[in-house]
């Protein structure tokens, strides 16, 4: 008998997005799936769209909720999930063909209890793929806790932090659930499922769609709950630097100092880099590049001058 895969769709005013994506999962070569549609409060066309592919199909489940946001939506599927596996799909991205069937069958295969893939980065005017995944492929077989969060920064193969390119058996997940209210939520999903982890497996095959840039979207944009971001690399610095991983620790240190200039530059464009935001951003760069061993030029000068950072940024790319 097939393993049931239950797949989460956290939806938010997504109208001219959600049909090709709940159509791309409809279609998948592998049947046995549930699909979780928590519908979060949309004042769209959206709770219509879910409510008339529960009609005609059944794999579709549709819960309305009030507001509450990402986080939120997410935990209400886990909460009634039935799957062995679970796998989350944001509701402006859509799945190649055979993506539940090439990560099932490696976990499977594999037994892993998770399975990462490679994905597609797209943009609003990008035109609908048609190319289907390749049958053939290599895995890179993680066992070792630590070399897993090692490869969420470090290429080949690149885990990363989201959780939309992995499939999880769902013992795994256990009673875990993301935090709410919180942007950057996969970062703590991330650290505390993770390291359940026996065996990790990364296809090299590009199987998820992700949409990065579309109109209305938050990927520009800069909020103050963005600085949460930071506070949980520091729980992955800590925690590396107790175990005496001052090698994985120092990698994070680096991304965490990039993080902050990222943050920084979008606030400064968004017109919203105010006196409290800066002191934090100014305060933690400065721990991050104090025990920084291979201090780049950029890191250099932000550290002298965020603002004459922001002029030459170009160049210190």
């Amino acid at each position: 008998m097939k393993p049931l895969i239950s797949v989460i769709v956290p939806v938010y005013n997504v109208e001219d997005y959600l049909t090709k994506c709940l159509d791309s999962i409809a279609c998948q070569t592998y049947d046995s799936f549930e699909t979780i549609l928590v519908d979060d409060g949309s004042t769209d066309q959206c709770p219509r769209i879910c409510d008339e592919y529960k009609e005609k199909d059944s794999r579709f489940k549709v819960i309305h909720k009030s507001n509450g946001g990402l986080s939120s939506a997410r935990n209400t599927a886990l909460d009634i999930v039935k799957g062995k596996y679970v796998l989350f799909v944001d509701s402006d991205d859509w799945l190649e063909p055979n993506m539940l069937e090439m990560l099932v069958n490696t976990a499977i295969e594999t037994h892993a209890d998770v399975v990462a893939c490679e994905h597609y980065n797209n943009t609003y005017n990008t035109e609908t793929r048609s190319t289907i995944s390749r049958n053939t492929y290599e895995k890179k077989v993680l066992v070792d806790n630590d070399d897993i969060f090692l490869h969420i920064l470090e290429p080949s193969p690149r885990i990363r932090f989201e959780v939309w390119n992995k499939l999880y058996k769902r013992e795994i997940i256990g009673d875990t659930r993301f935090k709410e209210g919180q942007i950057y939520e996969d970062v703590y999903f991330q650290r505390v499922v993770l390291k359940r982890v026996k065996k990790m497996v990364h296809i090299d095959c590009a199987l998820y769609n992700y949409l990065a840039i579309r109109p209305g979207n938050t990927v520009s944009s800069f909020d103050k709950k963005r600085l949460c971001k930071l506070k949980e690399l520091n729980e992955y610095i800590n925690s590396f630097k107790q175990k005496g991983r001052t090698d994985i620790a120092r990698i994070y240190q680096e991304y965490a100092a990039e993080s902050v200039i990222d943050l920084y530059r979008t606030a400064v464009k968004n017109k919203k880099l105010d006196k409290d935001t800066r002191s934090i951003l100014k305060r933690e760069f400065k721990e991050y590049f104090k025990e920084d061993g291979n201090r780049s030029l950029r890191h250099v000068v932000f550290r002298i001058s965020p603002s004459i950072y922001d002029l030459c940024a170009a160049v210190l790319k």
